[in-house]
């Protein structure tokens, strides 16, 4: 009888030790996504060089991105008066 009950309580303390030891890491886990911006990794109060030099490219690309789409706007409104034109020449 007495074996038995050794032997629950240090099935008990095992499991308690991977319980504690799985709320741990879930709770570490939680601190650290409050200190991050987007889940990149970045504080969310950024002021370091490495965070400004990450939002000037990104800003450079969003521009760049948005002259490019500029572009093949442009490129297919001519696309399309060019068409025009072909058919009304075909037309006639």
């Amino acid at each position: 009888m007495l074996y038995g009950l050794q032997s629950r309580v240090v099935l008990q303390d095992s499991i308690c030790d991977q319980y504690q030891s799985q709320l741990e890491a879930q709770q570490e886990k939680g601190q650290q996504k409050k200190g991050q911006l987007v889940g990149n990794g970045l504080p969310q109060l950024p002021t370091s060089d490495e965070f400004t030099m990450r939002v000037l490219k990104f800003h450079n690309a969003q521009a760049a991105q948005e002259t490019t789409w500029e572009v093949r706007k442009v490129d297919q409104e001519n696309r399309v008066t060019l068409m025009k034109i072909w058919k009304e020449e075909e037309s006639a």
